[in-house]
């Protein structure tokens, strides 16, 4: 990742800040990119089934087409955005993550920025269905974030898994230390890169715990490690950067963000070979 030119912002239409935009405005500043604002024309399904009915249908879709053009007027005012929203799309598909999708490829769009629900008590985000589908399949990077965090990321955790022989994930961690590079320097970020790994019993004790030797461990932990600083380094990121830590891979990631109070994590799935 080298460039970013065009940025897919989904827009919530809600009464907070839209957090999604001033990602994308922050990023467009450092990248030059133009934003193309998304924003749904029915929210509900059922308001989608309305927009079919013969005669009230264009009544209606004509009332809300005013209302979401109205609305992206204003946050492009508010923003002072004109010559970065350069295009909108209001969509009627009925699953939004088809429209959202459809939108990246026919502008030809190098990330979808969107936010996701932010869990006050949890301390984090809710993934809706939305969300998930489209980390399974926009062929794009995607960028899921919330109002709680910095619109311009100071603390990026990028997750890696180094070990690997298969060439799907050696490209995968490619492209994930890639593009943690290119933010960092968008944003001048910290980096921190971490790989997490689980241990396997040498074997099974008479009471069914599992039989670990020091040496054994020591050891699968320094070839873990020096494995994740070598890549690190072909990416220009120094080994003071690379963590390597011995858990459950969900957790180890959640513990590292923690710590290093991060403001954006990048990870990746071979499902698609994408990263979010």
């Amino acid at each position: 990742m080298e460039s970013v030119n065009k940025i897919v912002v989904v827009l919530q239409q809600h009464d907070k800040d839209e957090a999604a935009l001033e990602r994308g405005l922050e990023l467009s500043k450092r990248t030059g990119g133009h934003i193309v604002a998304y924003l749904r024309g029915a929210e509900q399904i059922e308001g989608v089934a309305m927009l079919k009915d013969p005669e009230k249908g264009p009544a209606i879709r004509a009332a809300l087409e005013t209302d979401k053009h109205a609305y992206i007027d204003q946050l492009i005012e508010k923003y002072n955005a004109k010559d970065v929203v350069t295009e909108r799309v209001i969509d009627w598909e009925e699953h939004p993550f088809v429209g959202i999708i459809r939108t990246v490829l026919k502008h030809k769009a190098d990330l979808v920025i969107k936010e996701s629900r932010h869990h006050s008590r949890l301390k984090t985000l809710i993934f809706t269905p939305t969300d998930w589908h489209l980390l399974r399949k926009c062929p794009t990077p995607v960028w899921l974030t919330h109002g709680q965090t910095n619109a311009a990321p100071q603390r990026i955790v990028a997750a890696v898994s180094s070990v690997y022989v298969d060439e799907i994930y050696q490209k995968l961690d490619a492209r994930v230390l890639a593009y943690t590079r290119f933010m960092a320097q968008c944003f001048d970020a910290e980096i921190k890169v971490v790989n997490a790994y689980s241990v396997v019993p040498l074997g099974i004790s008479l009471d069914g715990t599992g039989i670990y030797q020091d040496e054994y461990l020591l050891d699968l932990e320094k070839q873990h490690h020096e494995q994740t600083v070598a890549l690190a380094e072909k990416y220009g990121i120094a080994s003071k950067c690379v963590e390597t830590r011995n858990g459950e891979t969900p957790h180890v990631i959640a513990e590292a963000a923690r710590e290093f109070n991060a403001d954006l994590v990048i990870v990746g799935t071979v499902a698609r070979q994408g990263i979010a």
